[in-house]
């Protein structure tokens, strides 16, 4: 059984029917949503409105769009059509639990451990159990699962009888920590599920008890004490509160920058959830066909934030509609740069224009009907450039360095009013906004003055394109989804987070350099991207 924060109801229905079935709590409604070949021993309805079952005699996950019609298309997410040990392989698949960034954990019940399967990823990496690199805890066929709001995992160890939870310092025992079976308030047997409710308390099923177990969240007691037959008190930390979503219902969000990539994908995601949406769009040739891709409660129009006659357009629009704002999404931006030497002015003015003070002056004008209420928020679209520069980066750098600052400057001016201020930081994805670099270096080659072209020389052009052409970070680039539920939490999560570094490449790799010396970053950058060719001018010095 799986209950969504609507209080809608999924259940398995497959032992005699085949199927999963949905009570809707607003219409008190049976449908069914899911046929089935075997029994779903775990489900789970991630914020995209996807639904996850892990079927136990198929060692595999399925899952199913719930807002597509098509009942009967089923999308495998792990199976290799037999079962085993191995990283991509599942045995008996249990509880299972689908994170922010859709990223699967599953009870892998006989192999004795959790595997998690990031986003597109095949090969499971086995983060408790068997296998695993953490060996503060052994596990008897797992068979529930659930992460808290700080990512720390709490399990329900059933054939040892224990819950078992996780913090900064590993795994630990919580709850049944004898590790053998009893009908006491302190033990369990076979537990099966765990789930918390919104303050933190653990619901247990204790199937060989007939009953429900609940502990309940004490914040001045470490002892056990029997409270009743079916429940104890039990001391957990305070990163078992979990961070909920809040209702959309009634709730206004605009986003710029809506014609493609993150702020396209992220408005459509925001409508279907059930807020009010104002998507901007820089081309007003995509205003139909884009507004025929969203609910009736959406608004699409043109917005050019480098215009202040937009921006005063687009207050206006949002006035007419609400007096509070419950979030601005700073998203549109451009990425076209070059080394200093060949760029002008302009070019970085521009560039400032569109990725900074476009920003800030949406900010300014929204910012009365942000502070209506408490907990509203600014999403700020920043990138991994605003914390780690590279070479002809400069005006795309200064633009996200600028932005980072401004966003940190109107989070800590705004502490009083309760104003969230989310900065996300993505390292390269697979949007638009990658394309056209070797193009544009080309064009501003050529439109060089003749001196110039001689101090640097056309076999350094020649080798900054290959570079680009050939970079791996940009062949690499990862899934753009991975900033839009980054975008999504910071929108809709009533304890969004300061930061988000969304992938591998910000969070592994570009972030861990930007805190190198700068020396050391320095010789990395010139000489880890591939050869190297000595500008003219300076090969001429030197023969000179």
């Amino acid at each position: 059984m799986f209950v969504t924060i609507n209080h809608d109801i999924y259940i398995d229905n497959s032992l005699e029917n085949g199927r999963v079935d949905k009570w809707i709590s607003e219409t008190e409604t049976w449908v069914t949503v899911m046929y089935v070949k075997s029994q779903c021993y775990g489900l789970f309805v991630d914020i995209n409105n996807t639904l996850y079952c892990s079927l136990i005699h198929e060692h595999k996950v399925v899952k199913r769009w719930l807002d597509n019609d098509d009942i009967n298309t089923l999308t495998t997410v792990v199976d290799t059509g037999k079962y085993g040990p191995s990283s991509n392989i599942l045995n008996e698949p249990h509880g299972i639990f689908v994170d922010t960034n859709f990223d699967l954990y599953v009870a892998d019940a006989r192999n004795n451990r959790i595997q998690l399967f990031p986003l597109g990823d095949l090969n499971g990496k086995t983060v408790a159990g068997d296998g695993s690199t953490d060996i503060t805890i052994k596990l008897y066929h797992p068979s529930g699962i659930i992460l808290d709001g700080d990512k720390y995992l709490f399990i329900v160890d059933r054939d040892r009888h224990r819950i078992i939870g996780s913090d900064m310092n590993g795994f630990r025992c919580l709850v049944g920590c004898s590790c053998s079976p009893g009908s006491t308030s302190d033990h369990l047997h076979y537990p099966f599920i765990l789930s918390f409710d919104i303050v933190g308390n653990i619901f247990v099923t204790d199937t060989f008890n007939n009953r429900i177990q609940k502990f309940i969240l004490l914040t001045n007691s470490t002892n056990f004490t029997n409270v009743t037959n079916s429940s104890i008190n039990y001391r957990l930390y305070q990163h078992l509160y979990l961070s909920k979503d809040i209702n959309p219902n009634g709730k206004y969000v605009l986003i710029t920058g809506c014609d493609t990539g993150f702020g396209h994908t992220l408005a459509i995601e925001l409508d279907k959830q059930g807020f009010n949406v104002f998507a901007g769009i820089y081309n007003q040739e995509n205003q139909i066909s884009f507004q025929n891709k969203l609910s009736s409660r959406a608004i699409v129009f043109h917005l050019d934030i480098t215009q202040a006659s937009h921006i005063d357009a687009a207050y206006k629009l949002v006035k007419e509609k609400t007096n509070t704002l419950h979030a601005l999404v700073n998203n549109a931006g451009i990425d076209q740069d070059c080394l200093i030497d060949w760029i002008t002015l302009d070019f970085m003015r521009k560039m400032m224009e569109v990725n900074f003070f476009g920003h800030v002056s949406m900010t300014k004008t929204f910012l009365p009907l942000l502070i209506t209420k408490q907990d509203s928020r600014v999403v700020n679209l920043c990138s991994a450039a605003g914390y780690m520069v590279a070479p002809t980066m400069s005006s795309y750098c200064a633009s996200k360095f600028a932005f980072e600052a401004f966003s940190d400057c109107l989070r800590r001016e705004m502490h009083a009013w309760k104003l969230h201020v989310s900065i996300i930081e993505p390292g390269y994805m697979r949007t638009p906004i990658v394309e056209g670099h070797v193009e544009t270096m080309k064009k501003l080659w050529n439109e060089l003055p003749v001196d110039t072209k001689d101090r640097w020389g056309e076999d350094y052009l020649n080798n900054i394109v290959n570079k680009r052409s050939n970079n791996l970070f940009i062949y690499l680039a990862e899934n753009p989804m991975k900033v839009v539920r980054a975008l999504q939490h910071a929108v809709t999560n009533t304890h969004p987070n300061i930061r988000y570094r969304p992938g591998w490449q910000s969070s592994l790799i570009f972030f861990p350099l930007s805190m190198l010396p700068a020396w050391f970053a320095d010789f990395i950058l010139y000489y880890g991207l591939g050869a190297n060719v000595t500008p003219a001018g300076v090969y001429k010095q030197a023969k000179e």
